[in-house]
């Protein structure tokens, strides 16, 4: 019997000068709004080429001149491992466009605040922020535990 590889996904945790706002895109056929990330397209692609590459299609921002490649977080989702690359100081008023078509519907700056976990008896792992409209922020909790620390490590270095 063969062993199956996991699927290997990249991406960017993109934060605003404050520190206090993340950009999120919204799926072109979903109304949750998530981290741009994505799949590798081979096994050779390394993962911060992976995580420059997405962020390039799905927002149109260049990070590969601030991307720290020992920057990250990673976890294990399903069969998935997921590298989230944590870019800080980013201008909120740089013009955002996807690169590829129908992929992502909108691009979006959105308060950390609003993060919280799912109420009890919802599925475990995730945490959403709160409705906006009619739209649901969906987002790993693994990210809110790790990103304070990292955030704090990164503002003493200043």
């Amino acid at each position: 019997m063969a062993f199956k590889q996991s699927i290997l996904v990249a991406g960017s945790i993109i934060l605003d000068q404050s520190h206090q706002k993340c950009l999120l895109v919204k799926a072109w056929r979903g109304n949750s709004w998530s981290f741009p990330r994505g799949k590798r397209e081979d096994s050779d692609e390394l993962d911060h080429i992976c995580a420059i590459r997405e962020l390039m299609e799905e927002v149109g921002y260049d990070i590969s001149a601030v991307l720290n490649k020992n920057d990250f977080i990673e976890y294990y989702e399903e069969k998935k491992r997921v590298v989230m690359y944590i870019i800080k100081g980013v201008n909120e008023n740089f013009s955002f466009e996807p690169r590829t078509k129908k992929e992502v519907s909108e691009i979006g700056w959105h308060p950390l605040s609003v993060m919280r976990k799912r109420p009890t008896g919802s599925p475990s792992g995730f945490v959403i922020g709160l409705e906006i409209g009619t739209d649901n922020f969906v987002y790993r909790e693994h990210f809110f535990l790790d990103l304070p620390p990292k955030i704090d490590e990164y503002e003493s270095c200043l």
